[in-house]
């Protein structure tokens, strides 16, 4: 990654709306609800989160894994997009002496029809398609290897090494500076504890070889991507983009902030019952901006849909998510945040856990802290600390 090209610029990705089948009737309301759709929220924990990220790829090395992790509707794609934005226009000026040259990959995972991960039809086939790699079906077809005398003892893990080596190439040969994956908590729906290890090797093993930053941005699960040899989290680093806490003064204040502007672009007038309910909001949403926005054009489908010309709370509550996914997300976030949020005595906690695995509930005797007097030097007599 050349230095030359940063720092790079902080802006929102478009919002591109998805285009209509042609057996699809549009109704004479959708330009109105996909503008509502497009309002950027550009709020506090993303700008946070986009800053840190971008901070954290301008003097990466070659090998780091950086984990964006959040619950659901915190903005995580956004900044993935964002991000991926960014490297375009610092590459801009390279990129049009050489037409060749891709400065970002940006590749949204997706789970095997059977719930599981797999790399070939998950990453690598979508990634050297962006990379426009040629013959890409070719390399991935069983059959066809076969017939051309391709010796396969191990179908699918030869094919699976093959297009991680092309990969690998075209990420090399178009000169591609950082590889974003989103979604990338579906690396971690295996089986078996044994194919979550492989899972860790595979990632660490892409961003060694291809000597570039992967970013993966997920939900909590992606904590999970993890091995106790050290194999991953020694060069990994974590940004942590969190939703809003309705029990956080600081945290009510920014989401009104939301809301007011969701309200703002809403296509209709809207009651005073709605503005005057931001808790009912907040909690109904698991302080999650997305969840929110969505909940929002629910609302105005809802109430253009019938010809009318206010929201109400009515509406609202009828197009609420139900009780049991509100307090699931919202225990999830809670469980998440406590993951990625150090304690107020990490020593402490970092001792505790050592004192529950060591023999008979004590530390070894060299990390004595009565011993060390939490000294860093030598003691009384020039006696070091342990």
């Amino acid at each position: 990654m050349t230095m030359s090209a940063f720092p790079l610029e902080l802006s929102a990705p478009k919002v591109v709306p998805p285009k209509p089948l042609q057996w699809q009737r549009v109704p004479p309301w959708a330009p109105r609800v996909e503008a509502l759709n497009r309002t950027n929220l550009m709020h506090v924990h993303y700008v946070h989160a986009l800053e840190a990220l971008i901070g954290l790829l301008q003097y990466a090395t070659g090998e780091v894994v950086i984990k964006l992790v959040g619950p659901p509707g915190t903005g995580k794609s956004t900044v993935l997009k964002a991000t991926a934005i960014a490297y375009e226009n610092a590459y801009r000026e390279l990129m049009i002496e050489d037409p060749g040259l891709i400065p970002v990959l940006l590749v949204e995972l997706a789970p095997a029809e059977t719930g599981h991960f797999n790399w070939r039809g998950g990453l690598y086939l979508d990634a050297l398609k962006q990379l426009n790699d040629p013959l890409t079906e070719h390399k991935a077809n069983i059959p066809e290897l076969r017939r051309r005398g391709v010796p396969l003892l191990s179908p699918v893990r030869q094919v699976n090494e093959r297009l991680r080596t092309s990969m690998q190439q075209a990420i090399e040969d178009r000169g591609v500076a950082a590889v974003l994956l989103d979604d990338a908590h579906v690396i971690t729906r295996v089986g078996s504890r044994r194919v979550l290890l492989s899972q860790v090797c595979t990632v660490a093993s892409l961003a060694s070889k291809s000597n570039r930053p992967h970013v993966l941005g997920g939900t909590y699960p992606l904590l999970d991507l993890s091995d106790p040899d050290g194999t991953l989290p020694r060069r990994e680093k974590v940004v942590h983009i969190p939703s809003y806490d309705p029990e956080k003064e600081g945290h009510v204040l920014e989401f009104k902030r939301i809301i007011v502007k969701l309200i703002e672009s809403f296509p209709t007038d809207v009651a005073s019952d709605v503005r005057s309910a931001p808790e009912y909001l907040m909690y109904w949403s698991a302080g999650s901006p997305g969840v929110l926005k969505e909940w929002f054009l629910a609302a105005a489908k809802l109430v253009l849909s019938t010809d009318r010309t206010c929201l109400t709370l009515d509406d609202m509550r009828s197009t609420a998510l139900a009780e049991k996914p509100v307090i699931d997300m919202l225990l999830s976030a809670r469980a998440g945040e406590a993951r990625c949020t150090p304690s107020e005595d990490g020593l402490a906690a970092i001792k505790g856990a050592l004192r529950e695995r060591a023999p008979g509930g004590s530390l070894p005797s060299p990390w004595d802290p009565a011993r060390s007097n939490n000294s860093l030097g030598p003691t009384a007599a020039g006696e070091l600390p342990y």
